[in-house]
């Protein structure tokens, strides 16, 4: 606790251009840099990459992935990774159909269940390879198959049938709204 404190006001003594020279050295600033020179480069190279349209797209298809890709960032950068979360993402949605179309489950309800049972596979993954001292690449490697095979083996390898009531988590997880004349659809 003191050495943190020692940190901070000895970071709070350092001249503004040390400061500066250090965030422009952190990964974050080079990360946020290339998003903007991307951004740049696509805005430049078609003229529909900042239209209503587009945005709408990415705004209705890009929140599930950045979530994963959070997630995804912190095993990175503690030198693990997580093979298995592809199939997990498989896996939750069809365990919340069936509870609402086959267990008369109410939606909220089985989201909850569908996020716990992700969080379980998670937790078993995180035990085994802490505890045991398994390779995650081979933990996770065998979760994804295990996963994905229950995903197969309760669906039959079918698609199941689409939400098509009406409500507040609809609206909430995959609604739209309005801008002027323009409608967004978004995913949260």
């Amino acid at each position: 606790m003191v050495q943190a404190v020692m940190m901070i006001a000895a970071e709070d003594e350092m001249p503004v251009g040390k400061r500066r020279s250090s965030l422009m050295r952190s990964p974050q600033f080079s990360s946020l840099v290339i998003l903007i020179v991307l951004l740049a480069v696509f805005a430049v190279a078609d003229a529909n990459f900042l239209s209503p349209l587009n945005i709408s797209n990415m705004m209705a298809f890009l929140p599930e992935l950045g979530i994963i890709a959070l997630g995804m960032t912190l095993l990175l950068t503690a030198g693990e990774f997580d093979l298995s979360v592809g199939a997990v993402f498989g896996l939750a949605p069809v365990i919340v159909m069936l509870l609402v179309q086959n267990g008369g489950v109410d939606i909220g309800v089985a989201l909850l269940a569908g996020l716990l049972l992700c969080i379980a596979i998670g937790a078993i993954n995180g035990l085994i390879v802490t505890k045991i001292g398994i390779s995650s690449f081979l933990v996770t490697l065998s979760m994804l198959l295990v996963v994905r095979g229950a995903a197969l083996y309760i669906t039959q390898g079918f698609p199941l049938k689409s939400w098509d009531q009406p409500g507040f988590f609809v609206t909430l997880l995959a609604g739209s709204f309005n801008v002027g004349s323009f409608r967004f659809y978004t995913s949260l």
